[in-house]
C-alpha cells in the first residue's frame, strides 16, 4: 500500500505575534509539520 504523503499546515502571521508563536511551539512539540508565512503589515 502507497503511504500518502503527510499534509502540512500553513501559518500566516507576524514574528513577533504572542499567538503566532504559541501555535508553532505547539506544532512543534506534537511533531507537525507546518509552514510559517511572515506578513508584512
Amino acid at each position: 500500500m502507497e503511504e500518502k504523503p503527510a499534509n502540512r499546515v500553513r501559518i500566516y502571521g507576524k514574528v513577533d505575534d504572542a499567538d503566532g508563536y504559541a501555535i508553532r511551539d505547539f506544532l512543534r512539540r506534537t511533531v507537525i509539520e507546518f509552514d510559517w508565512i511572515e506578513l508584512d503589515l
